[in-house]
């Protein structure tokens, strides 16, 4: 959520994302994210600063940020400045940085347990092991926040952990009621950014009369866009090829950067 609002994948993603800030802030929510997930930011713009920065083709860069800062043409120094700049940006956007509430016993949950389920899903690509970690802590410290209460209006609910990934919603709800952390019916740890507008939306149209389309925009513009997983084992395939000298390195690189490469994988 906080890549696509900073805009670093794409305008239309970051016009769905920002206006869903916008109206939260406007009726009263208080959105944050939490320092680890600055953290992890920093590292996607790490990662994709030493990919451009690298010739050889050691390094596998996928991902919509990644894509999205080489078709712009960034080099490595202006990933440095947009590392050096991430907190303000963030705050720039009315979203506040916290740190994760202490661990406190009666609120703690099976993180080892709640990691294996995720695992389970298969929903995380390789090389995205710490974005798997960076949820159940997410997932963690938003369960402490609440401190075990169960809510069961959204608009009483003291914490919520909004999220695109629409698997980990699906198994935190379950997670959190079978091991009676919270009551059954209650509002889930996590939402999805679809559902959280839909329900904005619906209780608010005439305060943001545009979101809808502005989703629909950026979900259709995500799904010509391939998967990581896809991206992965697409440019797995052309390092083999040019490892094995049948493409050069001209062509190996037009087949990674270039927008057509993406646009005909996804076709």
């Amino acid at each position: 959520m906080i890549l696509r609002a900073l805009g670093y994948e794409g305008q239309a993603r970051q016009a769905s994302c920002t206006e869903l800030f916008d109206l939260l802030i406007e009726v009263g929510a208080v959105v944050c994210c939490f320092r680890h997930t600055c953290s992890e930011v920093n590292s996607v713009l790490y990662a994709c600063k030493m990919a451009l920065a690298e010739a050889d083709s050691s390094r596998i860069a996928y991902g919509a940020a990644f894509h999205h800062f080489s078709r712009l043409r960034f080099t490595p120094a202006d990933l440095e400045l947009e590392m050096a700049m991430l907190d303000k940006n963030i705050e720039k956007l009315g979203i506040r940085i916290e740190e994760k509430p202490e661990y406190i016993t009666k609120y703690q949950v099976d993180e080892s347990r709640l990691q294996g389920n995720l695992e389970a899903l298969g929903s995380y690509p390789p090389g995205k092991e710490r974005a798997r970690i960076h949820d159940v802590d997410c997932l963690s410290a938003v369960f402490r926040l609440r401190k075990g209460q169960s809510y069961y209006h959204i608009e009483e609910c003291h914490s919520l952990f909004v999220t695109p990934n629409s698997s980990v919603c699906k198994m935190n709800t379950k997670f959190f009621v079978e091991g009676n952390y919270v009551a059954h019916g209650s509002v889930p740890i996590a939402v999805t950014d679809y559902a959280l507008t839909n329900i904005l939306w619906l209780k608010k149209p005439m305060r943001a009369p545009n979101l809808p389309r502005k989703y629909v925009i950026a979900e259709c513009y995500a799904a010509m866009e391939p998967g990581d997983r896809l991206w992965h084992k697409y440019l797995s395939k052309i390092n083999q090829l040019k490892e094995r000298g049948d493409i050069t390195d001209d062509e190996y690189y037009l087949l990674r950067e270039t927008q057509l490469a993406r646009t005909e994988l996804t076709g």
